[in-house]
Parts: structure tokens; sequence; C-alpha cells
């Protein structure tokens, strides 16, 4: 079969989120992250989701290929000794759980008491 009679093959299939998920190998919460942005096309069947098939396989033969030297340089975060130096000068923002100092548990005697005898 050919590459083109396949993908027209493919145009009228469609999947399950979780079949989707097995072919992508990725979870839940992740395909439908796809979803909303676009990136896989899918449609509402009543109350079911139905995934393009032809969609998902664009979507991952789009994916950068781990090793491979003509693969596009993906962007990561900033995450420069600029940007960690502008993060400790400012601190951590007010509220975070390392800025709020414990308090003691009230004690129910007091230290300047002495043993509690019973009257």
């Amino acid at each position: 079969m050919s590459e083109r009679e396949r993908e027209t093959e493919e145009a009228d299939q469609f999947e399950t989120p979780k079949q989707a998920c097995e072919a992508l190998g990725c979870g839940m919460t992740f395909l439908y992250q796809r979803l909303a942005s676009g990136e896989i096309a899918a449609f509402k069947l009543g109350t079911a989701t139905r995934i393009s098939v032809a969609s998902r396989r664009a979507y991952q033969r789009s994916l950068p290929r781990f090793g491979m030297p003509d693969a596009p340089k993906v962007p990561m975060p900033a995450q420069t000794s600029e940007a960690r130096a502008e993060r400790k000068r400012r601190g951590r923002p007010p509220g975070s759980k390392d800025t709020i100092p414990r308090q003691r548990r009230a004690s129910t005697k007091s230290s300047t008491e002495g043993p509690s005898t019973p009257p």
C-alpha cells in the first residue's frame, strides 16, 4: 500500500482517547492538552470523544527525533546562570512556605508552674 493510499484510508479512521494515548505512549492529561491546543484534531460524538488517526500520526511525525542529527533544536526554559541569580536575588514570593515562621505548639502547662498535683 502506498503512502498516499494509507493517508486516504487513515483520513476516515478514528480512535478513542485511550487508543490514542496507547499509540502516543502518553497519559490522558497530556493528550487532552494537545486536543485543547489544536495540535491533534478530535470531535465529540454525543458524549464520546473521537480522535482522527491521521491527525494523531501527523502530530507524531512533527515531533523531534531523539538522537537524529537533523532534528530541530527545541528551546529549553530559561535555566541560565543569570536567570538563577535573578531568582535568588528576588527571593521567595510572599506567602511561600519557607517564609512563614513556624509557631510553637501551645503547652497546657506553663513552664513556671511546678508539677501538677491533684487537690
